[in-house]
């Protein structure tokens, strides 16, 4: 009797003899691993010599999952790491839609206490119960995914217009929860782990002090900044969406950010105008009364504007040089989904949850354990608990990798 684990084998070899896989750059270089139903490594340390011979490796084995090293080796197989002869590492960002916070999470995601069983809907780490770490069910939804896309076109601008980097930009989708962006220029293929590491803190704020690098000076009770036409990359994008924060933001908005009393703050922006002016010529306006209100308001609204532009990125991924990470344009054995190369005119427009399928319409009886509603393929399927049913093959597949379905003829 086949296995509901043997079917999406089946299926994914039958994939892998249809199609040949180009990448990656350089193959003989890189390390692979491998993992099984379930399980996303368990096997490293691989090596291939031609694309060739990774193509048979992939219709022989059809894994599960299919990953390689951001770097490039001597010797890619050899073990320890030391052995295997570091030559040079591509940089790589990896964004995933579980370390952004949405409020769709309410709808999809849900929590269990093993200790004493309380459950909700949600993202609740902690039981508010007993106190006891949660067991987290996640799934992921176009709002989801549009989330790590936004953080993903937001770090390709700032690469571009702060670095300069446009050459060797190549997105993918990871084949679950988000996007992954590869640098593999030569240019940045030598750059040490510590260079990456000042990279990532000028992405994302990391640890930055507005008096230290004399964003804010205080002078005769006076808070100054930055003038707009003097300053430049992660300076200016604060500037600017402080501009922002000023001109839209309510008088009650503007008060809870910059902790301050709406009496306070009502007539201070009578002449919102005038305050973007100043702010823009470099000169915080003073709010009335008390000056450390000024001091505490302008600091607030920068700390705020820092947590609304610090980008989502995973810290390991862009810093670990032996990192191994999804193949472009294999199939992820948890979705049944494939982590699609995605040229970047197109990244717009992408929706994994109809580009990324690659599987039939072709009906499949399953038993659904458990499962909220979810669209895919240009549809949408109601949540279901407890009971057989037919689905599209890709749906079917979707929800047997994720370990929620089984074929019909496995449940007795």
């Amino acid at each position: 009797m086949e296995t509901s684990e043997s079917f999406l084998k089946k299926k994914f070899q039958e994939y892998y003899r249809k199609v040949k896989l180009g990448k990656p750059l350089e193959i003989e270089k890189r390390e692979f691993g491998v993992g099984e139903f379930g399980k996303k490594i368990t096997r490293r340390h691989l090596s291939f010599s031609s694309h060739a011979q990774f193509n048979q490796f992939l219709q022989t084995e059809a894994p599960f999952y299919v990953s390689y090293s951001n770097a490039y080796y001597q010797f890619p197989a050899r073990t320890p790491m030391t052995a295997k002869k570091l030559l040079s590492s591509d940089l790589v960002y990896e964004f995933d839609a579980d370390d952004i916070s949405t409020n769709c999470k309410n709808q999809h995601d849900s929590w269990k206490c093993p200790k004493c069983q309380t459950e909700g809907k949600g993202e609740v780490k902690i039981c508010p119960n007993c106190s006891n770490g949660t067991q987290q069910e996640q799934w992921f939804c176009s709002e989801c995914l549009n989330a790590t896309k936004e953080q993903m076109l937001k770090l390709i601008e700032i690469i571009e217009n702060d670095f300069g980097f446009s050459e060797g930009l190549h997105i993918n989708f990871s084949g679950n929860a988000g996007y992954h962006l590869h640098l593999d220029s030569e240019k940045i293929r030598m750059l040490s782990k510590e260079a990456r590491i000042q990279i990532l803190d000028y992405l994302t704020f990391h640890e930055m002090d507005f008096e230290q690098t004399q964003f804010l000076t205080t002078v005769d009770k006076m808070v100054y900044c930055p003038s707009l036409e003097k300053t430049k990359g992660q300076h200016r994008r604060l500037m600017v969406y402080l501009e922002k924060v000023i001109s839209e933001k309510s008088v009650t908005d503007l008060a809870s950010i910059g902790l301050v009393s709406v009496k306070k703050i009502k007539p201070f922006l009578e002449n919102r105008l005038k305050i973007v002016e100043k702010l823009r010529q470099g000169t915080m306006l003073p709010l009335p009364g008390n000056f450390s209100d000024t001091q505490k308001f302008w600091q607030s609204l920068l700390t705020y504007a820092v947590e609304q532009n610090t980008l989502a990125i995973d810290r390991q991924t862009s810093v670990d040089l032996h990192k191994i990470i999804r193949v472009p344009d294999t199939l992820h054995g948890g979705t049944g989904f494939l982590a699609k190369s995605i040229p970047l005119p197109e990244f717009k427009k992408f929706n994994p949850f109809n580009d990324s399928i690659v599987f039939s319409e072709k009906p499949v009886k399953v038993f659904i354990k458990n499962a909220p509603q979810f669209s895919l393929g240009n549809q949408t399927f109601e949540s279901m608990q407890n009971q057989k049913t037919e689905l599209p093959e890709f749906a079917a597949i979707y929800l047997m990798a994720r370990q929620k379905a089984l074929l019909a003829e496995d449940f007795l």
